[in-house]
């Protein structure tokens, strides 16, 4: 048989009823008010939770009540907040602590001059339901860290929060500062708000962590929606970041076996999602919105996962990129559109380089993209079944921008793709030696294919009407040149024009 614990409440007692109020958001003077009293809550906590859980250990009603019930806390005690009031670091250090609302729309506003509303050094500790104006916070609203060493907050969980932040450095934070150090947290169903922020949610040296269910807002120019780095086995689901963020999702330094699914993220200024050194990360089921740069960027990321997502742009010099280390990784069933034309001839809807064993397939890539699809520096890669449709340049484009390898593209499948629309050819190839062209449908554009002379020893099957062969490379070193094979009905044409079009330059910033 349990014994329930008799509710306790804190007061700070003070010598002017004003004073009590005013700790919880309400102005009533000593003497007669002269107009209406604000409301005890910030007009945000209207999408505050309509309950809050019944029977606490605790109900707190100002800062000087919340610090005492924190220091006289026991695991499993329910701290319940009752009306709205300032606050400095709120640091919670026991275990298995709940700190919630008891009456709807409660919360805590952090003071300018000090760091965070709340501060969790303790593991297995809940805060929810509660509205936190961090407005003034110079760090933000909650941080759950841990160091193994005097910080042990780990296995957080924070749940269904309002939260506000003004030019904060991090929002919300959990996790440590090492590779996957502290274990598991819980971010889900909260909304934030940020102005002029840095963060919205970061996860930081998090192993097994989820974010899931939330709703980060930027009212203002901000850094990041969502900043993670240094995590293993994350899961980063049903989100909606919206607003003027500098990129939506930022995934670095580290982000290895993990999985970022189902997330509508819209609104970028420059970056719609970055993945620099990572994985077997999954990224998937997600609707992006570009920004000016890209729509997705993936440097170091191998086998990455890129499927079923849908990109829309209104201008970007590159759809979905990834380069400078990627081998293993799959491109698969996504939707790439853009209604402006993009600049960079290097570049593309899909912009593929510097890996083998790549996997492209069953894309639809439509637009004035400068190229729909452009590769460069792949080697015994797939790139099957896509649709390609309006690029500016070609269609597919192989060997765009500079090269690291003394041929481009080798051992490559190109197959059954549909390439329409195109403004200068459907397949564009320069160095590039044994690649095979299969089965793809090539009419409706100015040239079907065009071989420049430093390809040679390319397979293409099909009509030979709708090629240019200019292909005159040494492929193997023996000093005669390798031609290209070409196979199917009718004549390959030589002497194409198109090679002026094409220059050889790298992309600008981080786009190669």
């Amino acid at each position: 048989m349990t014994r329930s614990l008799p509710v306790r409440r804190y007061v700070v007692h003070v010598r002017c009823l004003s004073a009590a109020l005013a700790a919880i958001g309400l102005f009533v003077g000593c003497y007669e008010p002269t107009q209406s009293p604000p409301s005890a809550h910030p007009s945000y906590a209207i999408g505050a939770p309509a309950a809050c859980p019944g029977n606490p250990t605790v109900i707190v009603s100002d800062e000087g009540g919340l610090a005492a019930a924190l220091v006289a806390a026991l695991p499993g005690d329910v701290i319940a907040v009752d009306g709205f009031f300032d606050v400095g670091d709120a640091i919670i250090r026991t275990d298995d602590v709940t700190l919630t609302c008891a009456t709807p729309g409660s919360g805590l506003r952090g003071r300018g001059d000090l760091g965070l509303i709340v501060k969790v050094v303790a593991r297995r500790v809940t805060v929810a339901d509660l509205v936190l104006d961090a407005t003034n916070s110079v760090e933000g609203a909650y941080v759950a860290f841990y160091d193994g060493v005097t910080n042990f907050g780990e296995d957080s969980r924070f749940l269904r929060n309002r939260v506000l932040c003004g030019a904060t450095r991090k929002c919300v934070f959990f996790g440590s500062e090492s590779q996957g150090g502290s274990r598991g947290g819980l971010v889900t169903d909260n909304h934030l708000t940020v102005t002029g922020g840095e963060t919205g949610i970061t996860i930081q040296g998090v192993s097994g962590g989820r974010a899931e269910r939330n709703t980060i807002a930027a009212a203002s120019p901000s850094g990041e929606g969502i900043r993670a780095n240094g995590n293993e086995g994350i899961v980063v689901a049903e989100n909606v970041v919206s607003g003027p963020w500098s990129a939506s999702a930022h995934f670095f330094d580290g982000l290895f076996s993990s999985v970022v699914s189902d997330n509508r993220l819209e609104g970028a200024r420059v970056d719609g999602v970055i993945f620099e050194a990572a994985a077997d990360v999954q990224f998937v089921r997600n609707t992006v919105g570009c920004g000016t740069d890209e729509c997705l960027f993936a440097a170091g990321a191998e086998r990455l996962v890129v499927a079923y997502n849908q990109f829309s742009s209104s201008g970007s010099g590159s759809g979905v990129q990834l380069q400078g280390g990627i081998d293993g990784s799959r491109v698969a069933h996504n939707m790439i559109v853009t209604t402006a034309p993009s600049v960079s001839g290097n570049l593309g809807g899909i912009r593929a380089r510097d890996g083998s064993s790549v996997v492209i397939t069953d894309n639809t890539v439509i637009g004035p993209w400068a190229n729909s699809m452009a590769l460069a520096d792949l080697a015994d890669s797939r790139i099957e079944r896509n649709r390609l449709e309006g690029a500016t340049g070609f269609g597919a484009g192989l060997g765009l921008g500079v090269s690291f390898r003394e041929v481009s593209m080798t051992g490559n499948v190109l197959r059954t793709n549909q390439i329409t629309g195109a403004g200068v050819a459907g397949i564009f190839a320069r160095s590039a030696c044994n690649n095979t062209f299969l089965g793809n449908a090539l009419e409706g554009n100015p040239d079907g294919l065009v071989l420049r002379p430093s390809t040679g020893a390319n397979t293409y099957v099909g009509n030979r009407n709708l090629v240019v062969d200019d292909g005159d490379l040494d492929c193997n070193g023996d000093g005669v040149s390798d031609p290209n094979i070409i196979t199917g009905p009718g004549f390959a044409r030589h002497g194409g024009s198109v090679g002026a079009l094409v220059a050889n330059n790298q992309g600008s910033g981080k786009l190669q």
